[in-house]
């Protein structure tokens, strides 16, 4: 389903720095893929992209730097890979498998790469953190992006503000799953991403019930408050998700 482009043909106006700052970028990326991200070094990067170690540094002050940069990359281009299909997605559910689906098939093939830095998630203040405060931008992205699945959907306030959060969790879960499934094509993970966004739809269906707002909505807002209090939710919210109040 997901077309990785990372690696396609360069538009005319990319400068040669820009150009270098790609090779660097993608020698780094082949080279953690296939030898692993511990076994490279900044040397090894910059002799295979044939360039001197001082230019590579100059683009990239260090490995855990170009790491950032694909984080970066991947969540670019999942967006834009969403933004484009989501008119061909009739109902919530399609949508949500569509979004889910090709964000874990954009990094399957880096399950080795990212199994090597997942011990960075241990400190939230390391810049590789996923759930760190250095990636937090990146957190709001993602959670963004996900909330484009849920464009038109009527929603109450309380649940506007809890499902992009509760989805973006969902992701995070489904791929650290991802990275410890040694099933062929990773088809647990697939399957457990079927059945949990099909239960999400049958819950949301529940919570949407006028019938049960009276119980639903203050224990909605118990849980916004609870998050709010640990610092959890994301408050500077992106204009998507204040479209869906």
């Amino acid at each position: 389903m997901f077309k990785d482009q990372s690696q396609t043909s360069l538009p005319p106006e990319e400068t040669k720095a820009e150009r270098t700052r790609r090779k660097v970028f993608d020698t780094a990326m082949t080279l953690f893929r296939g030898r692993g991200f511990d076994e490279t070094t900044m040397r090894d990067i910059s002799k295979d992209a044939g360039m001197a170690l001082g230019t590579a540094y100059y683009h990239f002050p260090s490995k855990e730097a170009i790491i950032s940069a694909y984080y970066e990359s991947t969540q670019s281009r999942h967006h834009a890979y969403v933004t484009e299909h989501l008119a061909e997605c009739k109902t919530l559910q399609e949508r949500l498998h569509m979004v889910f689906h090709s964000k874990l098939e954009q990094v399957q093939g880096d399950r080795r790469m990212l199994g090597a830095i997942f011990k960075f998630n241990g400190d939230p203040k390391h810049p590789l953190s996923v759930l760190g405060d250095e990636t937090r931008e990146l957190q709001r992205q993602s959670v963004a992006t996900l909330a484009l699945a849920l464009r038109g959907e009527r929603l109450g306030r309380e649940v506007a503000e809890l499902l992009p959060l509760a989805l973006w969790a969902l992701q995070m879960g489904l791929l650290l799953y991802l990275l410890y499934d040694s099933s062929e094509g990773q088809r647990r993970t697939f399957r457990l991403m079927d059945q949990s966004l099909a239960l999400t739809v049958q819950l949301l269906g529940v919570v949407r019930n006028p019938l049960l707002g009276p119980v639903v909505t203050p224990i909605l807002r118990q849980v916004g408050q609870m998050l709010d209090d640990a610092q959890i939710s994301l408050k500077d919210r992106p204009p998507i998700l204040q479209e869906l109040k």
